[in-house]
This record gives structure tokens, sequence and C-alpha cells, in this order.
């Protein structure tokens, strides 16, 4: 998922905070605590299931995230269930819907960072490097007393997990990994060799690879031989009905992480004090970051911009219908983000309203081409502003009867008969 994606370079495991500056005894211990771990049984919670469970394949998904909270693990979960038997294994508790689910040690790096991973890793020898790191030793043991018919592999990160497999493999590329942070000196110095290693030796032994978007698609493609299909992160349909809009101020509204890197106080310049708007900020605070008091306190003194506390994600598609544009205005310093399709986008589709977004290629060429809003010229607030002016009361309502059509042909319905077709590529 791309929300938090700072976090990835502050952290190698979802309870830790302190990888990146973590200090060699602590290195030392961890190593140790490894070996003593992978003596002990494996944290596997089961499910109960029906008496004909054996007729019926299973299917593996990794991840290191936490599962039970990654949306797109979780949208895998739920396009596979009625199908298969599904196994998990990642950080944290069991998903809902699970056969089974093994739980990986919060406190083992999914990044080479523990002691034993560390030295062959600055020497760029990562064929042993990758099969060194704590949360990938962990997960192969744990792989050899499991029986799976194949394996769903999420991100680069599993991907040394494929040495041993021996059933198929299909690998959903969340990110294009090479460059997934190549804005940050520490992913250029640290992981992007590592990554592009990983992405040549192990993405042509899957038998099918996907991601996000045709640009991620076409880009891994061109320089790994691989073919790979796109699956979007669309969410789950909404039977919404078209708000009208009928007159001004427009309500305008931003859901997502209040990250320093997505520049937001460009929103705020655009809106504040014009009368002809009003805008909300759903904001979740980054982790370690001071951006969200800062936009709060930015917003303090405004009449027409105000900070919202951000709603659960099941009820954000009924809290965004009742606002007239959707602003989704994010900057292009990586080549993760000049590409990315969020979520975002997607719950502003279910939600039946229109979108002004910055003129990132992948989101702009979506936007255009289904006429479900408009993006700007550049990345300025002048230049929000001005597109925002540039709209009248006719449009915005024809944004959201485009929504309403797409909504109904781009879900996590449809595109979960994408991800079964590369279960079952014979059907």
């Amino acid at each position: 998922m791309f929300v938090g994606r700072e976090s990835k370079l502050e952290q190698c495991s979802p309870e830790t905070d302190q990888c990146w500056r973590m200090p060699i005894p602590a290195l030392r211990s961890l190593s140790v605590t490894f070996h003593q771990s992978c003596a002990m049984r494996f944290n596997v919670t089961s499910e109960p299931m029906g008496s004909d469970d054996t007729q019926v394949q299973t299917v593996l998904i990794v991840s290191m995230t936490t599962t039970s909270s990654d949306v797109r693990i979780l949208r895998h979960i739920n396009a596979l269930r009625q199908d298969f038997q599904i196994i998990t294994m990642g950080y944290g508790g069991q998903p809902v819907g699970v056969k089974q689910h093994i739980e990986m040690p919060k406190h083992f790096p999914y990044l080479p960072l523990n002691l034993r991973a560390l030295l062959p890793h600055v020497l760029q020898q990562f064929e042993l490097s990758s099969q060194y790191t704590a949360a990938i030793q962990f997960a192969s043991e744990a792989i050899g007393s499991l029986q799976f018919d194949l394996a769903l592999l999420n991100d680069v990160q599993t991907l040394p997990l494929m040495e041993q497999l021996s059933t198929p493999t299909i690998v959903d590329m969340h990110e294009y990994a090479p460059r997934e942070m190549d804005d940050d000196w520490r992913f250029r110095l640290f992981l992007m060799r590592y990554y592009t290693w990983l992405c040549a030796t192990y993405l042509p032994r899957a038998r099918s690879v996907c991601t996000v978007s045709q640009t991620l698609a076409s880009e891994y493609s061109r320089n790994f031989g691989v073919d790979v299909k796109v699956i979007q992160n669309a969410r789950e349909s909404r039977d919404l009905q078209v708000r009208e809009t009928q007159a001004r101020p427009l309500r305008l509204v931003h859901a997502g992480l209040a990250a320093s890197s997505r520049k937001l106080e460009r929103m705020i310049d655009a809106i504040d004090g014009h009368p002809d708007y009003e805008l909300d900020l759903y904001l979740v605070p980054a982790p370690r970051q001071a951006s969200y008091a800062r936009l709060k306190n930015r917003v303090r003194s405004s009449n027409n911009v105000r900070v919202v506390s951000p709603v659960p994600a099941h009820v954000l598609p009924e809290t965004l219908n009742e606002y007239d544009l959707s602003l989704i205005f994010m900057s292009s310093d990586s080549f993760s983000v000049r590409h990315c399709m969020p979520n975002k986008l997607f719950d502003s589709i279910q939600a039946r309203v229109g979108i002004v977004a910055s003129p990132l290629p992948d989101m702009k060429d979506f936007v255009e081409r289904y006429e479900v809003g408009v993006s700007a010229e550049d990345f300025s607030a002048g230049a929000l502003r001005e597109c925002l002016e540039k709209l009248n009361i006719e449009q915005v309502n024809s944004f959201k009867v485009a929504c309403d059509s797409v909504a109904k042909r781009i879900n996590a319905e449809s595109e979960a008969v994408k991800l079964r077709s590369l279960i079952r590529p014979s059907r």
C-alpha cells in the first residue's frame, strides 16, 4: 500500500522503528534471538474448516506487512477465499477468512539488517544477504512445514523465498521496486542495487507477475524481460447515489497521510481564503513526523480550510460522497510517486465524487480517459487554483456521473477476476 511509504526507510518490520540506526550490540542480539526463535514452534493460528478441505487447492499468501490491515492483501484474500483454502504469512495476527496464519516475529527485519546478513549485503553478495535476512530465514523454515499448491508472494522483499518454493508462484509487485524511493539517498545507497538484483534474479522464475499500473508493468517488462499483468488497487463496490452539486461554495476534500513529502501545504495555499471553496483535510499523522501538527497549525486561522479527524476506511466512500470534488494533489519527487495509482483515486470513484489531480502521468491519463475529473497544468498552488476556477457546476456534476459509471466497471470485484485468472490460467 502506498500510504506510509516514508516508514519503509525507517523501519524494517512493522514494530521496529530503529533498524536504520540500530547499534552493533543490538544487531548481535537480534541475530542470537533469531536462532533461538527458530528453535521454537512457529506461531500458527488456524480457522476450523469443513470436512471436504482436501478437495480444494491451497494458496499460500506471503507479505512482509501487517497482514490483517494491508488493504491489497485483504483484497487478495477476498478474491480467492471462495475457491481456495488460504494460508497467510506475515506480521501481526490472523486475517479473517483464512485457513491458517503464520505470524512473523515482529522483531525480525525483512531487510538485510541483522548481523549475519548485513556484512554480505554491504559487500553486495546479495545471494547470501537475501537468504540470511532474519524474516526470510524464518519464513523459509515455516514453508518447509506447510502443504500448499501455489504461492502468492507480495512485493520485492518476499522474492528470496522462491529458493524454497517448489510450487508455481505468482508475484504481485505493489511498486516499481528498483526505483521505489529513488528520491531518498538511503534507498539509493542501501537498497536500489539489491532490489534490482532481486527482480532480475527471481521475476523470470515466476509463473505470473502483476502490478498496479500499466507504466510499472511496462517498466518491469522492459528491464527484466517478463510479461506483467495489471491488477488495479480498486476498492470494493459501493451502491451510492450521485449527489448533485447545486451551488457554490464547492465542498472540496482530501483524505490521506499527512506526510511531509506530499507537500499538502500547496492545497491549503490554493484554497485558503477563496470565497468559492471549502476544503476538509481528513489526515492520518505520519510516523515520526511533525507534519500533521504543522498542518493543523497552518489552518488554525483559516475560515474555509480545516483538518478533520480521519474516518475508518470502510466508511470513507460514504464520507467522501458528501463532497463536490476530491483533491489528489501529490508531488513527483520519485519514480514510484510519479506513476502511482493511489487508493484515494479509487476511493473517490466509489464515492461518486469528481477528481482534481496533480499532473502525475498515470493518474492524469486515468482521470481524463474516463472523464472523472481534471488535472492541473503543474504542481504549484497557483495551477491548482486556476484549474478549479475554470470548472463550472455542470462539469462538477458530469464528473460525478462519470464516476458512477466507472465505479460499476472498475472495482475490487472486477480486479479479483484478473487475479483468479492468474491462479487458474486455463479457465
